[in-house]
């Protein structure tokens, strides 16, 4: 029987979510195959190591994203685990010639734990990706806690930030550039004073 890793269910967000939020989270996989040597890898985030009450409660989320990599398709490596002591999500993987992104959302750079920034691990093979250091792509950190309102299905009341866009993606070529593309909420604000628009970004990495 296989273990469920998947994030806890919020009753009133009516799906998965980190602790102390609102927007759907999830632990679908991003699958590349690198089309010079074909092959594949994986990764994905779940809450393995979250905390968790004798009654199966979750206490506090602590979301990891994990790489896998197969030759074939069939026979896959143990998964790697790539993140920090803070909530790692949506991630999104590439390769090519052997080198490997993998890029996602963290909270690994707000104080509090809450805003999220996204990340890149990179790496000639994954074994190397383990090693390597986090890199903080963004330049200022988004806070998910506003904009999409909805109702608890619970409470009742008023839920802030119940989406945040979780449309990541990631492109790399024989550039060895990889391309990360995500959404946040530091954009132009649509009037003065008002809460900043979710905007879709891109950065351009260079891999080493």
């Amino acid at each position: 029987m296989a273990i469920n890793y998947d994030f806890p269910f919020n009753p009133d967000a009516q799906t998965q979510t980190l602790t102390g939020e609102n927007f759907r989270i999830n632990s679908y996989p991003s699958l590349a195959i690198d089309p010079t040597s074909n092959r594949l890898y994986v990764s994905w985030a779940d809450d393995r190591n979250g905390t968790y009450d004798s009654a199966g409660n979750s206490v506090r989320t602590n979301g990891d994203v994990l790489v896998s990599t197969s030759p074939n398709g069939l026979q896959w490596q143990k998964p790697i685990t790539l993140g920090s002591s803070q909530d790692e999500v949506f991630p999104a993987v590439a390769a090519y010639d052997g080198r490997v992104a993998v890029s996602y959302y963290t909270r690994k750079y707000d104080p509090k734990g809450i805003g999220l920034d996204v990340a890149i691990n990179t790496g000639n093979g994954i074994g190397a990706l383990k090693d390597s250091r986090i890199a903080r792509v963004t330049t200022q950190t988004s806070n998910p806690q506003v904009q999409f309102v909805g109702v608890g299905a619970v409470s009742g009341k008023v839920l802030q930030g119940v989406f945040i866009g979780d449309y990541n993606g990631l492109a790399m070529g024989r550039d060895l550039i990889a391309h990360p593309t995500w959404t946040d909420f530091r954009g132009n604000p649509t009037l003065a004073g008002s809460t900043p628009n979710q905007e879709v970004y891109s950065q351009a990495v260079q891999l080493h």
